[in-house]
């Protein structure tokens, strides 16, 4: 009876193993399908780049931009494009001093690179300004074979207070909807010590977009430090993406970042908060992975400020549906909760999302924000990890920052509340979050959806999603 068994057993064996060599072989088939379709139809959003339309720059002075140095409190980067042949290059500036009017020039030397792209090159010049004073305003020009009007800058006036703007993705491809919301806040932008952007300022790495970036920002770049991450939309596509070089030409930033991606991650110094910010595109092979990793926590370990604030472009919740940035919430989440991020801010889902925690029954840091101010706009998604949503509007952050408390609020353009948030300094060192929007109304405005029967299925399943929620909050 055994043997009779062992034989059964035997002549099944081959069949068994024939099986489940089939079974393997359809199911790699079935992948390799999968992915075939799947990359057929996201081809051109992954690997299409539209070709840039040729241009030639002139020997005028364009793009003078401003940008801190590591110590925001006592360094200026100056940065401009002129030419497309090399030229001695300098700058020039003095302290602005109403009482004695000392107009003594100090000259700084600045280095050119020619900077080449997909249908163009020119020559782009930096100068770094150093040791200037706490409270003083300077009056500069920037000089290659041509010479530029005279513009100004202010420094801090206090070591005790700091005041910034986020403004998430721009990505306004005619221009118009970003003038509008540039010229809304121009003066206001005088109260502040700079304005951060979380990148996608540009619908595509063209200069045709940079040059309506820079007419968007026509007074503000050379007058207002500039801090920002850059976006997938500020990269070429491919299998392996490329950071468009104007941009780091543009602003030269410090190089301490990690290693091989200098000028495109970076920290900002001041007395009250340390600046973190990453390049998060370029977070898609193991070495780069590895190198923002050691770096994020080494720099949030090291810093001594009261405040840590990180920036970057994908989000680690993202808020628009069906997406998910699986490397940002995986691998780097758990270092930002871990090494004391306070504030973390986020674009590319062109919504609006907040998202704190809770610990023994307070709210704590760090929050979490994705904030857009986009004519271009997605449907959200409405997980319940989000705190606060928002869909098709146009938004930025007012960030204010003491010893003690970080004042959190984002606004409509026209200066409307639609999120406030304080971030306190207990005596025990421990911060908690006081919320002042949490029974504030929230606004789901999207409304891009097909005009099929389809596209009228899903806007009905939106807002009766966006119902729930409403009705979720309100029993809260």
């Amino acid at each position: 009876m055994n043997t009779q068994n062992k034989e059964s057993n035997a002549s099944k064996s081959p069949k068994k193993k024939r099986g489940c060599l089939r079974f393997l072989l359809f199911f790699i088939l079935f992948i390799f399908l999968g992915f075939s379709i799947l990359l057929y139809i996201r081809y051109n959003a992954w690997f299409g780049n539209l070709p840039e339309e040729p241009y030639i720059v002139t020997s005028e002075l364009d793009r003078i931009t401003l940008t801190p140095g590591e110590d925001f409190m006592r360094e200026r980067t100056i940065s401009w494009r002129c030419d497309t042949t090399l030229h001695n290059a300098h700058v020039e500036y003095f302290k602005l001093d109403s009482t004695t009017n000392d107009t003594t020039f100090i000259s700084i030397s600045a280095i050119g690179k020619k900077v080449k792209s997909r249908a163009g090159e020119a020559f782009y010049y930096h100068a770094k300004l150093s040791d200037l004073e706490i409270g003083s305003a300077y009056g500069y020009r920037v000089i290659s074979n041509d010479t530029s009007e005279w513009k100004s800058f202010v420094m801090p006036n206090s070591q005790d207070s700091l005041r910034f703007m986020f403004i998430g993705d721009i990505q306004d491809p005619i221009g118009r909807e970003s003038n509008k919301l540039f010229n809304s806040i121009r003066d206001k932008a005088k109260q502040y010590d700079f304005i951060a952007f979380g990148g996608d300022q540009i619908e595509r790495p063209m200069d045709k977009y940079w040059i309506i970036w820079y007419n968007s920002l026509v007074l503000w770049a050379s007058q207002l430090p500039l801090i920002m991450a850059a976006g997938n939309h500020e990269y070429i596509k491919g299998l392996n993406k490329e950071l468009d070089a104007r941009w780091t030409a543009q602003h030269n930033y410090p190089p301490n970042g990690p290693y091989d991606f200098r000028g495109k991650s970076y920290f900002i110094d001041t007395p009250l908060m340390r600046m973190i910010v990453i390049d998060s595109n370029v977070i898609q092979w193991p070495i780069a992975v590895y190198q923002h990793m050691k770096w994020l926590k080494k720099t949030l370990k090291e810093s001594t400020q009261p405040w840590k604030v990180v920036m970057f472009h994908h989000g680690v919740y993202s808020v628009r549906e069906g997406r998910s940035n699986l490397l940002m919430n995986y691998l780097f989440l758990p270092i930002l909760l871990k090494n004391g991020a306070d504030l973390v801010l986020q674009g590319h889902d062109h919504a609006y999302s907040r998202i704190t925690r809770k610990q023994d029954g307070d709210t704590i840091p760090p929050i979490f924000v994705i904030s857009s101010a986009s004519p271009k706009n997605y449907r959200n998604g409405f997980d319940a990890i989000h705190d606060r949503l928002g869909s098709n509007l146009s938004l930025y952050q007012d960030i204010k920052i003491t010893k003690d408390e970080l004042s959190y609020q984002s606004l409509f353009f026209n200066g409307e509340p639609y999120d406030d948030l304080i971030i306190q300094r207990k005596e025990d060192g421990s911060k908690q979050i006081i919320d002042n929007a949490r029974h504030w109304e929230e606004q789901f405005l999207f409304d891009s959806f097909d005009k099929s029967e389809k596209g009228r299925e899903k806007r009905k399943k939106y807002r009766d999603k966006a119902k729930e929620r409403i009705l979720r909050r309100f029993n809260k």
